[in-house]
């Protein structure tokens, strides 16, 4: 009777130790959604970084060959260099006015990993 009542008292430690009773999936559950939306971010910021760098480049270029022209208009190139780097539905207004000149661009940025998400971005470049 003792024996049987040791080997019951290390089968119940033993259960006790080693079940998890559904712990590690309620984690998984409540820790899944927080790391899928970190690698979403991370992807979107990563893509909108890339296409913030090719919008500004374009800008700068465009200010300086319209500087370099001394012209008062955007190069008719623009909207298909705009387009093929990311820039949604481009539009850019030339200020010459004053010194120096000024370049502002605006793009719409439609989401790389999120559907629905659209952002509007002005960049400016000056001549």
């Amino acid at each position: 009777m003792h024996a049987v009542k040791r080997r019951l008292f290390a089968f119940l430690l033993w259960w006790r130790l080693h079940r998890s009773g559904g712990q590690a999936l309620v984690e998984f559950a409540l820790v899944f959604p927080i790391m899928c939306a970190l690698l979403l971010g991370t992807i979107e910021m990563g893509a909108f970084g890339a296409r913030w760098i090719a919008w500004t480049r374009l800008a700068g270029t465009v200010a300086d060959y319209a500087a370099a022209d001394a012209a008062s208009a955007i190069p008719t190139w623009f909207v298909t260099e705009a387009t093929a780097a990311g820039c949604g539905a481009p539009a850019a207004t030339f200020d010459t006015s004053g010194e120096p000149w000024r370049l502002t661009m605006t793009c719409h940025y439609s989401g790389f990993a999120v559907n629905g998400l659209e952002w509007a971005v002005t960049i400016e470049a000056l001549a």
